[in-house]
């Protein structure tokens, strides 16, 4: 899956049903980068970390998430 896909299902109210428009609007006062998106890159790289999913590189271009089996 593409990153911005990714970042656009989870937004939706199906995974964060729970937030309300402001909470997904909130930003970090000093650099302005939304917080829900920081929230999933940084679940991502966990789950690069922890090998559950593969790193950007060869076979796995910059934007593109792919799950292990």
């Amino acid at each position: 899956m593409r990153a911005r896909d990714v970042l656009q299902e989870v937004r939706s109210a199906k995974w964060f049903g729970m937030l309300n428009n402001d909470d997904r609007r909130a930003r970090y006062p000093e650099s302005r980068k939304k917080i829900v998106d920081t929230v999933i890159k940084f679940a991502k790289k966990n789950l690069v970390i922890k090998g559950e999913m593969y790193p950007v590189g060869e076979g796995t271009p910059v934007g593109i998430w792919r799950i292990t089996t």
